[in-house]
């Protein structure tokens, strides 16, 4: 016999506001608006479509074309969506400019200084 294998929703485990905010961060640091689209359409599955078109202001009918398959969203109402989940956007440095930088504004290691040194033209 034959086993089939249930299809994965992560909608199932995102059972509290630290699950759904930790998910959704991890779409939004992808960069991938298709994944942010997903997750946030996840967490209103997971909250239920009635209730969150009734605390988003945004009709059932919009959240279902908007953050179904195929679906774009407007700015308007994944905001709305979000503001409505208790949750909100942010923006940050990516950890490898913040790296960069931080490089960059290190005073010289000794061993680096001696590089400089052993790489002067000798006084003539």
């Amino acid at each position: 016999m034959v086993k089939q294998a249930k299809a994965f929703d992560a909608a199932a485990y995102l059972d509290t506001p630290e699950a759904m905010a930790e998910y959704m961060a991890a779409a939004m640091e992808t960069g991938d608006a298709g994944l942010i689209k997903e997750s946030v359409g996840d967490i209103i599955r997971a909250k239920g479509m009635t209730a969150m078109a009734k605390a988003s202001g945004v009709s059932r009918a919009s959240l279902y074309r908007a953050f179904g398959e195929g679906g774009n969203p407007t700015l308007d109402n994944m905001m709305a969506v979000i503001n409505a989940l208790g949750l909100t956007l942010s923006a940050k440095t990516p950890a490898k400019v913040k790296a960069k930088r931080k490089a960059a504004k290190a005073p010289p290691t000794k061993k680096k200084v001696a590089r400089k040194a052993s790489l002067k033209p000798a006084a003539v």
